[in-house]
């Protein structure tokens, strides 16, 4: 138990102890992936319900970049762009002109974000970095249909978005390999997704 306890002090001092990479005027750049894609996932539980083989469902993202520049050795500021798409397609005989005629049918949404971010860096070493962030900015989500059959509008674009504001609340933590790179995790609501992760690099 003694040496236990000797172990775990040892740890913790050399993970709380030590010089911060993320100190004032540190400017701090990290790429990331998030999950949920929400509207992937509604579109993709509806195709396991029918029994049509024709439906093609995929997407992407949220995948983002963030910037942040430290004010102070707690307190950070920065910016977080982010886009994310869902697509689903369809093929479907038309016999309508008296030849069997196959024609694909294609609707996608993509949803981009931009906002402002505050992060409150509550432990910072040169290991490890966590931080609780709370942001604000701007969305909008489009949709797109497009045909192959020259019947029908072959290329409408449409903005669905009724509240255009982007956020999010959470927290994160970045773990450094080097004095300069490191894993970034985020788990939180709003724009990102609930769980993100990626990479870091510190300046």
């Amino acid at each position: 138990m003694k040496n236990l306890f000797i172990t775990c002090t040892i740890v913790f001092g050399a993970l709380f102890s030590v010089t911060s990479q993320v100190e004032e005027s540190s400017i701090i750049i990290d790429t990331y992936y998030g999950f949920p894609n929400l509207y992937t996932s509604v579109l993709r539980s509806g195709y396991e319900t029918t029994d049509t083989d024709d439906f093609k469902i995929s997407g992407y993202g949220p995948v983002g970049v963030r910037g942040e520049y430290m004010f102070s050795d707690k307190i950070g500021v920065g910016v977080d762009f982010m886009i994310n798409s869902s697509k689903v397609s369809y093929s479907y005989d038309d016999f309508s002109s008296g030849d069997n005629t196959v024609y694909t049918e294609e609707i996608s949404t993509t949803k981009i974000g931009l906002m402002a971010t505050f992060n409150y860096h509550f432990v910072s070493t040169d290991r490890i970095d966590f931080f609780a962030v709370v942001g604000a900015g701007f969305k909008n989500r489009s949709w797109s249909y497009k045909s192959t059959n020259p019947d029908l509008n072959q290329d409408l674009v449409l903005s669905s978005t009724v509240v255009p504001i982007a956020g999010r609340i959470g927290v994160g933590t970045r773990i450094f390999f080097t004095q300069n790179l490191a894993a970034n995790v985020g788990l939180g609501f709003g724009q990102g997704g609930v769980l993100n992760a990626g990479l870091s690099l510190a300046l």
